[in-house]
């Protein structure tokens, strides 16, 4: 079983030095079974560039499956979006009722706005976006597989505003009954 570190890791074939040699008792080294002997190359040449790994060149291909993949991923980060912003404005409400601040109705419209702001904020700008999104976007051909493609507006009051609004003040009426 023989390991082998990525291309970057690896040395250039050009640049490594290898005697003739053994240094111990002037005997010719012999190559090891895992590293085959490499002929003397000369030094007028310019270094050859370790071949590139084709694994990584296959993965940074937009196609349909991972702009579809990036999709489903933005929808969950979009989920995780709305819990934050429904624990922002559960907690504003818990602490509105517990200091006894303005009415029920007030209350309510304060949790909900600012929790529906929060997840619109935060859906809107996405700030952890992910690189496979971004190319997918940025695609002509699989721009069509994301929800919303680039209307970023669009994307955070329908997938930040709303839910997270709704939420929380069913949230809210909860928190209100007991």
């Amino acid at each position: 079983m023989s390991f082998r570190f990525p291309v970057f890791l690896q040395p250039r074939t050009g640049q490594t030095e290898q005697s003739g040699t053994d240094n111990s008792n002037g005997q010719p080294s012999t190559p090891t079974p895992d590293q085959p002997a490499q002929p003397a190359q000369p030094s007028t040449t310019e270094p050859v560039p370790a071949p590139a790994d084709t694994g990584t060149s296959a993965t940074l291909e937009v196609n349909q499956q991972l702009c579809e993949a990036a999709n489903r991923n933005m929808l969950i980060s979009a989920a995780g979006y709305d819990a934050g912003a429904l624990v922002v404005g559960l907690l504003t409400f818990f602490i509105l009722r517990r200091k006894l601040i303005g009415t029920y109705g007030i209350r309510l419209l304060v949790a909900v706005l600012l929790a529906g702001v929060v997840g619109a904020l935060l859906m809107g700008f996405d700030p952890v976006r992910a690189d496979d999104l971004v190319r997918c976007l940025n695609s002509a051909d699989y721009r069509r597989y994301v929800f919303l493609q680039e209307a970023n507006v669009a994307r955070g009051l329908v997938l930040g505003l709303l839910p997270t609004s709704l939420l929380t003040a069913i949230g809210c009426w909860a928190i209100n009954k007991t």
